[in-house]
């Protein structure tokens, strides 16, 4: 507590001000006065020169609210707030708080801001807004540019006054290049340093860390655009100069990042409408300070290159420079990693960069750009090539850049990203509802919109470096990749973006040889994927076949792949890619199994059913809880035995569908027919796994007394493999799910509830559905730009509270609620599965636009009401519902949900 330096009597001088101050602000709004707002006010401001040494500035004020029976005034909390210090909201119980401007749900003990967006502005007249889930009133930032207002309501873009910390501004990138906005590093996909047991991904100074630097310059607000793929920020300067900051990483020119500074209107100092601008940057290659703004929360800073600065001796030579930009400022970089891979190798790196600290601006020439190339070794066939090469390589992108007008770059850049929008997902708000309706409507579009964004700003189709949970812009989870790929990202963009996805499965077919290199480290056949996976999917971790439990026994990642692969097929039935990409890789994974599965003790001497032990399960809650499952892993894993099925089940398909049916084929078929999943006949669900030191087959006390599960595993028997293996019964599902819910983990809301979404949807329990998607939306996902956390950082939520932001995971997971627990949809054999489809709260129609399906193009739309369905292009389709009738799509169909007889199929009507 601080010292009271006022002594007793100032101090009882203060209670007594602080009382007739509490009076007044418990006087109700219909009888507050001007002349008690200006007393109050008077009061406040002299109680807080006085007072403030041991006045806590989060405090409680008037003696009112729910437990005293009197309605707090708001005003007058509103004015309180105003006076005192550090003061940025409050409820209407009377408690000041400190949280960030703009930003609802504070924890009442901490500044922390725990939700997003959710604010209602309900007085215009007053610097105060109102929150829509919770009972609280926020300090607003500033309101959004009139030009920037139509792209935030049609929920394409994010608004942001003030920003919120580097941690959880949003990632610029194109799949090849990326970074968070304001953080001091930027990434290459596929550029690791290190070897196994301390490969991390490579870590470049950021070029585009740029601020405004004149004195008293501010910044008005800042937008991602995610239609365009721009971050923008508004200054405004001392004399009232506005300028627009731009930043992007080039969609169509792979190697380019792009900063601009645009005057947009002068101020009243400029000469003759010129303006200085006086920049900051990061951008620091030869120093590369290891410590800077968002360190810990987009990774760790680490001096991964020896970078050879332009007209010193290093163990590089740069190549010569371009012919230099604005004022001559161009200069190119050269790097090699410090450390050399598990096969020796070193990558290299070329960085050409415009890098000006001042700048004159003018209403003639009101531009500033300033462009960055980078290109690496990997860029060069067989992944090596001289540093002289590598230079040149980004000198010549750098050039071609250069060479097009600001309008003709953003223009090829945009074009770019309007091809990513030819499908999409598409939510309107109930017409007419109230304000709160409408907000939370567009929080479904916003959320929606910012998953595609992130997920599409680590991909694109010519370079295949995979995505870690952390994307592409951070170094979370040093880079590595795990199943999260092939289970949570990729299965939202079979439909919409479909060649993403196979880029996805690239960079698992280029892994087979580093994969069948780690199965016979450990004695197995075919190809063993890396838990954490690298370069070519070379091991993070398990070097030569021991080393952490997690790397060495968490092996679901391998039928996971398989069953990842099969899915796309099936979506697209592209059968030269399943010749040439997909069966190596079923097979690999097929062979894999075949030596992994045992034959249970029960079927011999002829076997017929086969168990897997020796599993670390998705579950990893039960590690040093007491079962140990890190030392021998458990037995027949719930997720890993049903992923193993339906991956062996799908390789002998594939074989079929190729015509490579051999005996070899068919024992994959009849060994994973055979895979057990263990039941409890008494409870009708499944188990998780077998161990005999974890409890009821689950294990886990992490945090808490009770047992729990972090994620679970059973549910995915449900969404996606049920349809897949035919565990149609929705009485096992119900029951699975409601086994399950309520002793699975809270903390990791990005894997666990769109799962739970999708199961409780399945089996029409709307209620819970809703219920477990808004935590989908915002319990792990925070700051105005909607990036996602892996954990739930709430105070009330028991578990970890780490940063390990920007998780890709939990986007991917999101999508997915959306495609195939609202919209109901299940990508089998047969066809595209329709399971029931809803709405969520507040939203009025649900349009998953122009899905690309096999060889066609089909819109679905669900209201309360009805399923709409069009062709948008393709073979005629047919439905059938569960009763076998049967009904022609094409062009369109309507049916009443109330009615038809679900699960229905869409099929291509014979020919």
């Amino acid at each position: 507590m601080v010292q009271d330096k006022c002594g007793k009597r100032a101090r009882r001088h203060c209670l007594v001000l602080m009382v007739t101050i509490v009076t007044m602000v418990s006087t109700t709004a219909a009888t507050a006065t001007t002349a008690q707002t200006t007393a109050a006010a008077a009061g406040f401001d002299k109680l807080q020169r006085t007072c403030m040494p041991w006045l806590n500035p989060i405090t409680r004020v008037g003696d009112c609210g729910d437990d005293k029976g009197t309605v707090c005034n708001v005003t007058l909390l509103a004015l309180a707030c105003n006076q005192t210090a550090g003061c940025n909201a409050f409820n209407t119980n009377g408690f000041l708080k400190k949280c960030p401007l703009g930003r609802c749900g504070c924890d009442s003990s901490a500044d922390a801001c725990l939700r997003g967006r959710d604010i209602h502005t309900t007085d215009p007249s007053s610097p105060f807004d109102s929150c829509a889930t919770t009972d609280l009133y926020v300090r607003r930032g500033n309101a959004a540019p009139a030009d920037w207002q139509q792209p935030i309501a049609a929920a394409d873009a994010l608004y942001a006054s003030p920003e919120p910390s580097v941690c959880y501004s949003p990632e610029v990138g194109n799949g090849y290049l990326a970074t968070v906005v304001g953080f001091g590093a930027m990434y290459v996909g596929g550029l690791y340093n290190g070897h196994c047991g301390g490969v991390h991904k490579a870590r470049l100074p950021s070029t585009v860390a740029v601020a405004v630097a004149n004195a008293n310059a501010t910044v008005l607000g800042a937008l991602l655009d995610m239609r365009r793929g721009i971050f923008a920020r508004r200054w405004v300067l001392a004399d009232g100069t506005i300028l627009e900051q731009r930043i992007f990483a080039h969609r169509m020119l792979k190697h380019m990042l792009v900063h601009e500074i645009e005057l947009l209107e002068a101020g009243s100092l400029s000469n003759g409408g010129s303006v200085v601008v006086n920049l900051t940057s990061l951008w620091d290659p030869e120093v590369q300070s290891t410590s800077l703004p968002g360190n810990g929360c987009a990774g760790s800073f680490t001096k991964d290159f020896v970078f050879a600065a332009p007209g010193k001796t290093a163990n590089l030579t740069p190549s010569s420079s371009p012919s230099g930009i604005y004022d001559g400022t161009t200069t190119t970089w050269v790097a090699n990693t410090t450390t050399p891979g598990d096969h020796g190798e070193i990558f290299i790196v070329a960085v050409v960069t415009d890098q000006v600290s001042q700048w004159t601006l003018t209403d003639s020439a009101p531009l500033l750009r300033q462009l960055t190339s980078v290109a690496t070794s990997l860029d060069v066939e067989g992944g090596s090539a001289s540093p002289a090469a590598v230079a040149q390589l980004a000198e010549a992108a750098h050039k071609a850049a250069a060479a097009l007008s600001a309008a003709d770059l953003m223009q090829r850049h945009t074009q770019a990203w309007d091809k990513l929008h030819a499908s999409g997902i598409d939510v309107a708000v109930v017409p007419g509802a109230a304000s709160d309706s409408k907000a939370r409507g567009l929080e479904v579009a916003t959320h929606v919109n910012s998953s595609l964004y992130f997920l599409k700003s680590s991909i694109r189709t010519d370079y295949f470096p995979g995505v870690s949970p952390g994307g592409l812009a951070t170094q979370n989870y040093q880079g590595a990749v795990f199943m999260d790929q092939d289970w949570w990202m990729e299965p939202s963009l079979y439909l919409l973006e479909p060649d993403l996805a196979k880029s996805l499965l690239q960079y698992r077919y280029n892994s087979l040889t580093a994969s069948a290199a780690n199965a016979k480290l450990f004695g197995y056949n075919g190809a063993m994927f890396a838990w954490t996976a690298a370069y070519l999917g070379r091991p993070f971790g398990c070097c030569l076949g021991k080393g952490g439990y997690e790397n060495c026994l968490e092996q679901h990642v391998t039928p996971d792949v398989g069953f990842s692969a099969w899915q796309y097929y099936l979506a697209t039935q592209d059968e030269a890619w399943l010749r040439s990409v997909g069966f190596p890789i079923l097979s690999g994974v097929a062979e894999f199994l075949m030596s992994r599965v045992s034959p249970s003790p029960e079927s011999q001497p002829t076997p017929t059913s086969y168990n897997i032990t020796g599993i670390l399960p998705i579950d990893e809650w039960c590690v040093h809880s007491g079962c140990g499952c890190e030392k021998t892993g458990v037995a027949d894993d719930a997720q890993m035995n049903g992923a193993s099925k339906a991956a062996l089940l799908a390789a002998a398909k594939a074989a079929d569908v190729l015509g490579n049916t051999t005996a070899r084929s068919a024992l994959w078929a009849k060994v994973g027919d055979g895979i057990r999943l263990l039941f409890n006949q008494t409870g009708n669900h499944h188990i998780q796994f077998d161990s005999p030191t974890c409890p009821d087959g689950h294990g886990g006390t992490h945090y808490s007394s009770r047992h729990t599960v972090c994620p679970e595993d059973v549910l995915l028997l449900t969404y996606p493999l049920g349809d897949v293996l035919k565990l149609t019964d929705q009485d096992v599902a119900k029951a699975d799910v409601e086994t399950f819910f309520d002793i699975t983990c809270m903390e990791n809301a990005g894997m666990t509830t769109p799962i739970q979404t999708i199961v409780w949807l399945q089996v029409q329990n709307h209620t819970m559905a809703q219920r477990t998607f808004n935590r989908s939306m915002f319990a792990a996902c925070y700051g105005p730009f909607n990036v996602r956390n892996e954990v739930d950082k709430h105070a009330d939520v028991v578990g970890a509270h780490f940063d390990n932001t920007h998780f890709l995971t939990g986007d991917g997971g999101f999508l997915q609620a959306v495609l195939y627990g609202y919209g109901g949809l299940r990508i089998t054999e047969a066809g595209l599965l329709l399971h029931r489809p809803f709405v969520p709260d507040d939203v009025a129609t649900l349009v998953l636009r122009s899905l690309a399906w096999r060889r066609n193009r089909l819109t679905v739309t669900v209201d309360s009401e009805y399923l709409h369905l069009q062709v948008n292009s393709g073979p005629a389709l047919m439905l059938i519902d569960a009763n076998k009738t049967i009904k022609p799509i094409g062009p369109s169909l309507s049916v009443e949900l109330a009615t038809f007889a679900f699960p229905g199929l869409i099929y291509v009507a014979p020919p």
